[in-house]
């Protein structure tokens, strides 16, 4: 997969959904520089925290990159997971690139309150806090934009960072998404600017919270939030690629073709 070349994706296409095993089928075992934090990630002296995430993981060429990719998981996911397959792999095949990989710090609701270890925590770039009717679908509409808006403030300051500390800009920058990660890396992605966006099992749907309905779980299906919203009004340079399953049911086609169309 490379996010790099190409038109603008301004006729969406949707193919099957293919993951790299390891890096050895790309005729490489060597394995690339890789630096976790296990702490939050620090920034210019500022505890990324209030970024709201974890564990960052880094692969690839650590020290003066020439690009930065980063890598968002899917909810019930983490930053161990995302990348296992992925980040060598992509490491390998772009000199040069930082393969970045963040963790929502905030776990899901299924696994709150669980003692295990930090590898099998799942984690929810979106997570939902509070009650609201959920029989209202406006109002559950509104609480998941919310939700969005901060992590897109969250997103925008810890990449801010990350860009001026190597010196570089959004024309140097990649984003890509995994599932519920692609809702993230595609309103981050267009209100930067940044140079690419790569979308793997989404932009989707997104699950509803309601504390007092079911403090433990989700509350029926998935809706579509109307991500639009949250895209800017002028289209950006960016280019967009999407690679999904034909048959997903979470990403509503007819929501999603028009969107990127925009």
């Amino acid at each position: 997969l490379t996010p790099e070349g190409g038109s603008r994706a301004h006729s969406c296409s949707f193919v099957p959904m293919v993951k790299a095993s390891s890096t050895k089928r790309h005729g490489t075992s060597v394995k690339p520089t890789v630096r976790k934090s296990k702490v939050p990630e620090k920034q210019d002296g500022a505890n990324a925290s209030p970024f709201g995430l974890g564990r960052v993981l880094y692969f690839g060429r650590t020290t003066r990159p020439k690009k930065i990719v980063v890598m968002m998981h899917g909810m019930g996911d983490n930053a161990v997971g995302c990348s296992r397959g992925w980040a060598e792999c992509w490491a390998a095949g772009l000199p040069g690139a930082m393969i970045v990989v963040p963790e929502a710090s905030e776990r899901t609701v299924w696994d709150d309150g669980k003692n295990w270890s930090e590898n099998r925590i799942g984690r929810d770039w979106h997570r939902q806090y509070g009650s609201h009717d959920v029989k209202d679908k406006e109002s559950s509409i509104a609480c998941i934009q919310r939700v969005a808006r901060r992590r897109l403030r969250h997103m925008n300051a810890w990449l801010d960072g990350l860009l001026r500390k190597h010196g570089l800009t959004n024309k140097d920058l990649i984003l890509t998404g995994f599932s519920q990660g692609t809702n993230v890396a595609l309103i981050t992605g267009a209100n930067r600017g940044v140079k690419s966006v790569l979308l793997c099992g989404g932009p989707g749907t997104e699950c509803v919270f309601s504390e007092k309905h079911n403090p433990k779980d989700f509350v029926g299906k998935p809706i579509w939030p109307r991500w639009e919203d949250l895209l800017p009004t002028k289209a950006p340079r960016t280019k967009f690629w999407l690679v999904n399953g034909t048959k997903d049911y979470s990403l509503p086609r007819c929501r999603v073709e028009p969107l990127l169309k925009k």
